[in-house]
């Protein structure tokens, strides 16, 4: 592996052995080059990993999971608050975990299936 090293007076700046990136510091260039070929593409966007019917099948799948655990917990949410008597102690707690969900539903699912699609993990 090729490094470059960075002198004492600051940063050196440097052209890559066989390329045409920029070398800031130490850096290991095989890394450099693996994480700046897909930039280089044709195309601004990484590759999918899965085929186009496991891109539908998978945003179908999540979409459905999403927005069944959306309005869900927003029901559970509604009753404990709206009735008087649902207002005890374990129902706030029922009410916190159907807030959490809520919120994995709309951060996580989605980002998780952009791994799915992008990585195929």
């Amino acid at each position: 592996m090729d490094y470059y090293e960075v002198p004492r007076n600051g940063w050196s700046t440097r052209t890559a052995p066989g390329t045409s990136n920029e070398v800031h510091g130490l850096v290991n260039i095989s890394l450099l080059d693996e994480v700046t070929a897909p930039l280089t593409a044709s195309k601004p966007w990484p590759t999918m990993r899965q085929p186009g019917y496991a891109v539908a099948l998978l945003a179908v799948a999540y979409s459905i999971v999403a927005v069944v655990g959306v309005l869900s917990n927003g029901l559970v949410i509604s009753v404990i608050y709206a009735q008087p008597r649902m207002r005890t102690v374990i129902n706030y707690f029922l009410a916190n975990l159907a807030t959490a969900d809520i919120l994995v539903c709309v951060f996580v699912l989605p980002v998780t299936l952009l791994q799915n699609i992008y990585t195929g993990e």
